[in-house]
């Protein structure tokens, strides 16, 4: 937390290891006006499966030819 503290990263988008899933972490860079970018495991309970069901229920998919 004290390096996210010294570093600008306002607009950027930040990627970071399983230690950036915790609230205080990814707060803290929203807070500093940035993204970021969490990975998901699978054995993270059901959160991949309701992450996926967000993406597939709420994101319409694109045609690939569109892209």
């Amino acid at each position: 937390m004290k390096l996210l503290d010294l570093l600008s990263i306002s607009v950027c988008i930040v990627t970071i290891d399983a230690v950036g899933c915790q609230q205080a972490i990814a707060t803290k860079v929203l807070e500093k006006d940035a993204d970021f970018v969490l990975g998901l495991k699978a054995n993270q309970n059901d959160t991949p499966d309701a992450v996926t069901f967000c993406f597939d229920t709420y994101i319409p998919a694109q045609d690939s030819t569109q892209l």
